[in-house]
């Protein structure tokens, strides 16, 4: 278990938990993710990926965690919504929330954080949507986005071509209809793009 008096590391920037075996197994860290963690509010990053941590998301860790620019819950078994309460992770670049339970709508704040170069939410059990025509707007930084296999419907946009730093595209595994958009073309950057199991035309 992780022992509660890490919580008092008030001046720890970094936690980095991810792939433990602590007690010789793979991934061995479990339960929830224990609360005494969201205490060290000079944390810019934390890693718990790839654990055996469960529950429901941590709804309430930005109101404590508002200097974090690394999130990384990956395969965690997390449940629930994603909270709206992100919006006071003001300065996060990275969000990795792949590989969970996560249900519910996708807040609309997850789309208007500027900051914001990587987003997976990969591999989730989300209400369906399409994507927000203003995506590119609001994410000018932009650079990895792993939207797999999250019930995401419509046409693929051609506003992607205006998130100019974008160097890799995962779509896969959803329900796009239509074709690829010529603007994609745009993308000088784009070096991986994954759209195989839709139903493009």
């Amino acid at each position: 278990t992780i022992p509660k008096e890490i919580g008092n590391s008030t001046n720890l920037k970094e936690l980095w938990l991810y792939e433990n075996h602590l007690t010789g197994a793979f991934n061995n860290f479990t339960g929830t993710i224990p609360p005494f963690i969201f205490n060290m509010s000079r944390l810019k990053l934390l890693s718990l990926s790839n654990n055996y941590f469960s529950g429901m998301f941590p709804d309430k860790m930005c109101h404590t965690l508002s200097n974090l620019e690394e999130l990384y819950l990956r395969s965690l078994n997390l449940k629930g919504r994603i909270s709206s309460q992100l919006s006071q992770c003001g300065k996060l670049h990275f969000l990795e929330l792949g590989w969970n339970t996560l249900t519910g709508s996708i807040p609309s704040i997850l789309f208007n954080k500027s900051h914001l170069e990587f987003i997976d939410i990969s591999h989730n059990k989300f209400d369906p949507i399409c994507l927000p025509e203003n995506i590119c707007g609001n994410l000018p930084n932009l650079k990895e986005l792993y939207m797999s296999g999250i019930n995401l419907g419509g046409h693929i946009l051609s506003q992607l071509s205006q998130c100019g730093n974008l160097s890799k595209i995962s779509l896969e595994m959803n329900n796009f209809v239509g074709s690829i958009p010529q603007t994609i073309g745009n993308l000088t950057n784009l070096e991986e793009l994954y759209l195989g199991n839709n139903k493009l035309t």
